[in-house]
Parts: C-alpha cells; sequence; structure tokens
C-alpha cells in the first residue's frame, strides 16, 4: 500500500488536500480443507485456484480531495468537504 497527499493554502483560512492510495494485488485464504498434512496447500494442475476461499482482489488506485474553510462567518466555525474515489 502506498499513500500520498499534497496541501495547498489558497488564502489564510482555506487549504485544499489531495491524497491518492495504491493498494495491491493480493490472493485469497485457501480452504483449510484443501491442505495435506504439513499444511501446504493442495493445489490442483487442472485447477489451481481450487482451494482459494474467493477470487484475487485486484489492485487499484483512489484519488480524493478535502476543502477545509476556517473563520467564515465567525471565529469559531469552519466547513469541511470531503470527496472520496474521485475517479470512480
Amino acid at each position: 500500500m502506498v499513500y500520498a497527499s499534497a496541501d495547498y493554502e489558497f488564502l489564510k483560512n482555506i487549504t485544499i488536500v489531495i491524497s491518492s492510495r495504491y493498494i495491491d494485488g493480493i490472493e485469497t485464504s485457501w480452504n483449510q480443507s484443501s491442505t495435506d498434512v504439513n499444511n501446504m496447500p493442495i493445489i490442483d494442475p487442472v485447477d489451481p485456484y481450487q482451494g482459494r476461499i474467493a477470487d484475487k482482489v485486484e489492485d487499484y488506485f483512489t484519488l480524493g480531495a478535502n476543502l477545509h474553510a476556517e473563520k467564515l462567518f465567525n471565529p469559531e466555525m469552519y466547513i469541511n468537504a470531503n470527496i472520496s474515489n474521485i475517479l470512480d
């Protein structure tokens, strides 16, 4: 997993943050009933995914944005808006 973010302060009280996340693909767990006496997976050459509990989770990338504005109408008030996964 890789996570990165960058922020920019427009005015003294308004900030925007762009964040990204990359998650690498991962194989699912093995069904324990498909293991040998040494707890090693039994792989069928005809169907190598026979012992998997589910399909592989593919890698993915997300991009998000956050807008934060402080002291708009009074010194104690702020607004925060967040958008997750802009690319989807």
